[in-house]
């Protein structure tokens, strides 16, 4: 951990740290100068964090006893914070932490545990983790560069040109006739793809960082194979079609003879 980071640290993320510099094999350590700092740093944040807690604990305790006058002093509109509720609970950093901490088999604390509750018997992947899977599953299917993503929970209709007729010449004040243009509906369905990943107990000495982009590449990639499979071969069964598995007709393609060439016509036509 930077020291920088270390002097922002809470007394959880110090804990986990130590707890992985104690599972470290040293022989193979290359710079033990630095993790000795490290380590000292560590040590030095958490008997400040001791020592802050110590001091509320006892100023609470003059509070108490009417020792401490205290005053209410109500912040600015703009710096009150909304608490956790279940239109914006997916996107907090409590409930990021939460659902990568339960599934390491780590204890959550207050806001936490608070976190999951909102989401129910069913908590459903972060929404800070969503968009990484999804940029890390382009890289392992650039195929996926090429089509349009649309993030809608379940099946959706659009429309698309059909007949597109060229713009014509017109006398100026001459009525005007309509092209006969058209309008093509294309109506997509919707399949889930799923992967269970097995989670060692190795997994809880890792820091949340770390554990989420494990889970994000292992999950990306596991994903991004499949759908690149059925964009290409998908039999369009109970499950996408594929462009192998498109039945080509007069509807969707041109002709050109053996004997023939392609023109421009040709082209326009295919469009």
């Amino acid at each position: 951990m930077e020291l920088e980071k270390i002097k922002r640290a809470t007394i959880d993320e110090v804990e986990e740290r130590m707890e992985e510099i104690r599972s470290l094999d040293l022989d193979k350590e290359k710079d033990l100068g630095a993790l000795d700092k490290e380590v000292d740093a560590l040590k030095e944040r958490k008997e400040e964090l001791r020592e802050n807690a110590k001091s509320k604990k006892e100023l609470r305790t003059k509070i108490l006893n009417g020792e401490v006058e205290v005053r209410a002093i109500e912040k600015p509109k703009e710096e009150r914070k909304m608490g956790l509720n279940k239109d914006n609970y997916l996107s907090s950093k409590e409930y990021r932490t939460a659902f990568l901490k339960k599934l390491q088999g780590k204890e959550l604390n207050t806001e936490e545990r608070a976190a999951i509750a909102l989401a129910g018997v069913n908590p459903v992947i972060p929404e800070q983790l969503q968009e990484p899977i999804l940029t890390k599953a382009k890289e392992y299917a650039p195929v996926l560069n090429d089509i349009t993503l649309l993030n809608i929970n379940g099946a959706v209709k659009f429309a698309v040109e059909g007949v597109n007729n060229v713009a014509e010449m017109h006398t100026e004040n001459a009525a005007i006739t309509p092209a006969t243009d058209t309008l093509v509906t294309v109506e997509l369905s919707t399949y889930e793809i799923v992967k269970m990943i097995q989670i060692s107990a190795s997994v809880q000495t890792m820091t949340i960082d770390s554990f989420e982009t494990w889970l994000v590449d292992n999950l990306a990639e596991a994903l991004a194979i499949k759908i690149e499979s059925l964009v290409f071969n998908g039999t369009g069964t109970s499950q996408a079609k594929g462009v192998n598995k498109i039945t080509w007709s007069n509807a969707n393609s041109v002709t050109i003879s053996a004997s023939g060439s392609l023109t421009a016509v040709n082209v326009f036509s295919l469009v």
